[in-house]
């Protein structure tokens, strides 16, 4: 275990996400930053300012060596966590954007209003409606259930935690749940 400490503040961290093999977290900041970290050293290896609003929400596919973060300025970003270069930014939510998801080449993306959107990772174009029901009615679901306090993943498995959950991802690989509970950060595996 390691603590990783950053030389400077930038913010408060509001959320986190870990890379399917540990090496990588990126740390999210109220003030519209993200910090990339190596978890094995404690180094930051990156400070990005993409946002110009609090981070939101994040996803990550160390494959393809993608951020992808949502932000109160309701845009998306789209980076990557060994360059820290920009490869999109989508606009197109009204709303600060709330939860972001990353699967099969495509991004989803949620904004406070109910809005959901999809766009292809590699170009940054917007899919249509009728493409973005057709692949998001075939994604497997996490949501917060009984007062924030559990996760229910798809119809199957809750995770209880007994107080309030302040953030959850289902990793990319549908296998795998982060949640954010209190000071704590909890991996579930969801399938066999």
């Amino acid at each position: 275990r390691r603590l990783l400490r950053p030389a400077r503040r930038n913010g408060s961290v509001n959320v986190v996400a870990l890379s399917p093999d540990g090496t990588v977290l990126v740390t999210c900041n109220t003030n519209g930053t993200a910090e990339v970290w190596d978890t094995q050293t404690g180094i930051c290896r990156n400070t990005v300012g993409f946002h110009t609003e609090s981070v939101e929400c994040i996803t990550l596919d160390p494959r393809q060596d993608l951020v992808i973060t949502g932000s109160n300025d309701a845009s998306l970003r789209v980076w990557s966590f060994t360059s820290a270069q920009l490869s999109h930014t989508l606009w197109g939510h009204n709303a600060p954007v709330s939860s972001v998801s990353f699967s099969d080449g495509i991004i989803v993306s949620v904004d406070r209003s109910g809005l959901t959107l999809c766009w292809d990772v590699d170009t940054g174009k917007r899919l249509s409606d009728e493409e973005s029901a057709q692949f998001v009615a075939s994604l497997p679901t996490a949501s917060l259930v009984d007062h924030d306090t559990a996760i229910q993943v798809g119809d199957g498995a809750t995770f209880a935690f007994g107080r309030p959950v302040v953030g959850h991802q289902l990793l990319s690989d549908k296998k795998r749940l982060v949640a954010a509970c209190g000071p704590n950060l909890f991996v579930f595996q969801v399938h066999d």
